[in-house]
């Protein structure tokens, strides 16, 4: 069970993170929460946001079924265009992590596209592979924010959208230099 723990307090963590880089955006300019960034492909960073919060919240949907289909997601354009609207499902994501039961092994049927001209894939996951992949996911998205928001003079902790085991990297060859 304690790897469950870390973990989840870990994908806490990571949201927490989010909506600190949040809230400086708030400060400097909530008009660039919703702005298309070319660099980007012209996704912006609420675009990001709201697709790392529609992951978790299909992982809430159907972890009661356990049948989780990320497919199925939300996509709610209120929260890719409302800092506020972000923020406050971050919130209540972090709760919801923090009430999960203890039980890792617990088997999940999980659905998932991966390949446009497939359908969509079925399999066999557990609590703990699922919350490992979202906050991997999570990760991956805020390295788009991140330098999404360094374009914009915004400089998020260096660590901000870095994956653990590279911050860790970094550590151990800072130790040894």
């Amino acid at each position: 069970m304690y790897l469950l723990d870390k973990i989840i307090f870990n994908n806490q963590s990571i949201l927490e993170d989010l909506t600190k880089a949040l809230q400086n955006v708030d400060v400097f300019d909530s008009q660039l929460y919703a702005k298309p960034e070319l660099v980007a492909g012209n996704a912006s960073i609420g675009g990001h946001v709201r697709h790392i919060i529609d992951f978790y919240l299909a992982f809430f949907k159907g972890f009661e079924q356990k049948e989780i289909d990320y497919d199925q997601r939300e996509r709610d354009h209120n929260v890719q265009t409302n800092v506020f609207v972000a923020q406050n499902k971050i919130q209540w994501i972090c709760e919801q992590l923090a009430q999960l039961p203890k039980m890792p092994e617990c088997i999940l049927s999980v659905s998932v596209t991966t390949d446009a001209a497939i359908e969509c894939m079925h399999g066999q996951s557990t609590l703990l592979r699922e919350l490992q992949f979202i906050h991997s996911h999570t990760t991956h998205h805020m390295a788009i924010i991140s330098i999404i928001l360094r374009i914009n003079g915004i400089f998020p902790d260096d660590n901000f959208g870095k994956a653990p085991s590279t911050v860790a990297f970094e550590q151990k060859q800072a130790c040894v230099q």
